[in-house]
């Protein structure tokens, strides 16, 4: 949700919710599968390596300069 959020222009919501989610983790800045937001309690598979790759792709689309929007431009263009 925060690249989408991110790539429809929302980047001030995107930050903030990523903001969100980095104070869930736990002390060894590591996931599970899923996490209560209200309590910020981890349940699920520990740890979620699905997880910590979309965690990636997301601080890449926030802290680089690169146009993610286009990625697939030329593939789509076939």
């Amino acid at each position: 949700m925060v690249n989408s959020l991110y790539l429809i222009g929302e980047e001030a919501k995107a930050r903030e919710m990523f903001e969100n989610l980095i104070s869930c983790a736990n002390p060894h800045g590591l996931f599970s599968k899923d996490i209560k937001i209200a309590t910020r309690r981890l349940t699920g598979n520990f740890p979620q390596g699905y997880f910590h790759l979309a965690f990636v792709q997301t601080v890449l689309l926030l802290e680089t300069a690169y146009n993610w929007s286009d990625a697939f431009k030329d593939l789509t263009e076939r």
